[in-house]
């Protein structure tokens, strides 16, 4: 795969990803489609590559919300107005860096990034319109299919296949009826037009790897809503679409329960912790994430218990003490250097 190509996008990702929380999940395109195994371990690579470099303090708190910035200065204990910058300021000039445990440090693009950036071989665009050449829609202009392979062939030239992380993911926005969700949630009056355009959004965020923030910047600019509100959007439709095919999934591969994935201090998500649920019975925003608008939790398998583990164990044992196993593999061993020393 060209290397410029996974670069860059590593790169946009960066650019736009409004927030770096240590739970957080990288995109799922990172590990499938450019095949970054550990992201955090390419960051390491780009820093030592001269792309991106360590973030300042500044930097760092800059990612964050006004809100997230106002609930550290409250555990704090300082007294602050409403504007970012000077709240950014206060939790610096307060010298405690207590903040530095709720998010991984930040990172920068350098100039040498920048420059890779406008050249990568991706594409540059602020708006999903460049999909419709791969966009299929039936009469009635719906949305049922996307040439993957096409947009590959256009946008990775080196690659002769295209594993794409999300074609599950893909197919799951594809399908979904975005028409019966419920958007007066989010303070939108009238959101006919939203609705319709919606898929095409996610798509084109799954599918180019644009981050939150760019996407929803583009969803305030046409529909004129605040950017805060448009990126809660953005989120959560993106995350109902994550949780019905994560639990698909997971109920192929076998499974018939779940847990969530807990991000945040939200008491209604932190009620979940630990708790099974059946995947029949999942309700989003009941059991099953998002809880609320711009929940960041995920449906994963369930983890083992001790009661688990401990029943495992004696299945493993069937009836035989540690000492039991230890002497037959002492004697596989013995036997096989004892054939070994025949042959020899």
């Amino acid at each position: 795969m060209n290397q410029d190509y996974v670069n860059a996008r590593f790169l946009e990702w960066w650019s736009y990803h409004p927030r770096l929380f240590k739970d957080d999940i990288f995109p799922g395109w990172m590990k499938y489609e450019c095949k970054i195994k550990d992201p955090k371990e390419k960051t390491v690579q780009m820093i030592r590559e001269g792309y991106l470099r360590v973030g300042t303090r500044e930097e760092q708190l800059a990612q964050l919300t006004v809100a997230d910035l106002k609930g550290i200065a409250d555990k704090q204990g300082l007294k602050v107005g409403s504007k970012k910058q000077d709240i950014i300021k206060a939790i610096i000039t307060s010298g405690n860096d207590d903040w530095r445990k709720y998010i991984d440090a930040a990172v920068a693009i350098t100039d040498k990034g920048l420059e890779l950036l406008k050249s990568g071989n991706q594409p540059q665009t602020d708006d999903p319109s460049f999909l419709e050449e791969y966009i299929k829609r039936d009469a009635s202009g719906n949305i049922v299919d996307v040439d993957l392979k096409r947009y590959a062939t256009d946008y990775n030239k080196n690659s002769n296949e295209f594993n794409l992380l999300s074609t599950g993911r893909i197919r799951e926005i594809i399908v979904e009826d975005f028409t019966k969700h419920d958007f007066s949630i989010y303070g939108v009056d009238d959101a006919r037009e939203l609705k319709k355009e919606i898929k095409a959004v996610l798509l084109w965020e799954e599918i180019a790897g644009k981050g939150e923030r760019i996407v929803g910047s583009y969803i305030a600019k046409k529909y004129n809503i605040k950017t805060d509100i448009a990126c809660m959007i953005v989120r959560t439709e993106h995350n109902i679409i994550t949780s019905k095919y994560e639990l698909k999934a997971m109920h192929e591969a076998g499974f018939n329960e779940y847990e969530v994935s807990v991000i945040g201090d939200c008491e209604r998500c932190r009620s979940l912790i630990g708790k099974h649920f059946k995947i029949s019975e999942a309700i989003i925003g009941v059991n099953c994430p998002p809880i609320h608008i711009g929940c960041r939790c995920k449906v994963t398998t369930p983890q083992e218990t001790s009661e688990d583990i401990q029943g495992n164990i004696k299945r493993i044992l069937n009836g035989r003490t540690i000492e039991d196993i230890e002497k037959e593999l002492d004697r596989q061993i013995a036997e096989k250097k004892a054939a070994e020393k025949a042959k020899s």
